[in-house]
């Protein structure tokens, strides 16, 4: 729909499966990250859910969140241990601060880490972003969930 559409958003929110197929893995690459921003009001945010806490660098969230570095001015990440998985933010300049985000938190939240600026960065160093040239990703994923289930 973005791609075909000339439209501005005031928020983009994307809530889609782990990049386990050549499909799914689109919608978590630098190139959908860079639609999504071209297709963003000015002060319009782009929220992602991130497929699991974040983590190693090597493992799906960390990745998601350097595609969105690459492409965005600032990323916020809020890593919900209630949630079981992380949640992404991003701005060319996000309408709101960490201390915001953590108040707005659900009653009974156990656990909100909220990263932003150098202190992500560090935790996502050595993270490869996703693009449309290089998805090992999927194949490490997709290799991953075999074994898993039959070997």
């Amino acid at each position: 729909m973005l791609a075909a559409t000339e439209r501005r958003f005031d928020l983009i929110a994307v809530d889609v499966p782990s990049p386990l197929t050549l499909g799914e893995a689109y919608l978590h690459t630098r190139e959908f990250y860079a639609l999504c921003r071209a297709r963003l009001n000015p002060g319009g945010v782009l929220a992602i859910q991130l497929s699991g806490p974040l983590g190693a660098p090597t493992r799906t969230p960390a990745r998601l969140v350097a595609s969105l570095r690459a492409e965005f001015s600032e990323v916020m990440v809020a890593d919900s241990e209630t949630a079981e998985r992380a949640f992404a933010y991003a701005a060319d300049a996000l309408p709101f601060t960490a201390e915001a985000l953590r108040a707005t938190a659900v009653a009974g939240e156990r656990r909100l880490l909220v990263l932003a600026g150098p202190e992500l960065d560090a935790r996502i160093a050595g993270a490869i972003p996703l693009t449309l040239d290089d998805l090992d990703l999927v194949l490490r994923r997709g290799a991953e969930r075999l074994h898993e289930r039959y070997l």
